[in-house]
């Protein structure tokens, strides 16, 4: 049986989005699929498109950034972070995983002696206070949105959000 396949952005280098047709991943036990809907670009993008993969992060960053924070609860995010800080800086985890392990290259983190912190971003109180707000008309979320893109416009986001003449505060991306 074929793989079903899927839309996904993909970096390909330094500043350079490429949207490619790609297998949809296999779920493991535990796992759910979820249909994205739209998803937000904003300045944290940025440092790895500028960089284009985590090693470069490196070299783009002089050896490595102070502090990195892990913000999706994925592997592959951490792994960029571990990549991306120099040898005593921290990583403050903010992201929330299905998975109940996410595994991480230990011993680099060791040897480097980083930091890993985690954090929560909200409570969940604070979660459903902001989205009462929200539904109340309190806070007006669209206001914070410069433009809804579709796929295929992820590269001129990210162009723009370099621009120090762009008056953009924050994109949505909508496959």
């Amino acid at each position: 049986m074929e793989r079903r396949r899927m839309k996904a952005a993909v970096l390909t280098g330094p500043q350079a989005i490429e949207v490619k047709e790609v297998p949809v991943p296999v779920l493991k036990p535990g796992e759910i699929e979820i249909k994205v809907s739209a998803c937000g670009v904003c300045g944290s993008d940025v440092h790895m498109w500028k960089a284009g993969s985590g090693r470069v992060l490196q070299e783009a960053s002089h050896g490595g950034f102070d502090i990195a924070f892990e913000a999706v609860g994925a592997s592959s995010a951490l792994a960029a972070c571990v990549d991306g800080v120099r040898p005593g800086g921290k990583i403050v985890m903010i992201g929330n995983s299905i998975d109940p392990e996410i595994p991480f290259a230990m011993n680099r983190a060791v040897l480097q002696e980083m930091t890993l912190i985690g954090s929560v971003s909200c409570t969940r109180k604070e979660f459903e206070e902001t989205i009462d707000l929200i539904a109340g008309g309190m806070i007006d979320p669209e206001k914070y949105v410069t433009e809804v893109l579709p796929l295929e416009g992820l590269q001129h986001a990210l162009e723009r959000q370099i621009d120090p003449n762009d008056p953009m505060v924050k994109f949505v991306v909508k496959p």
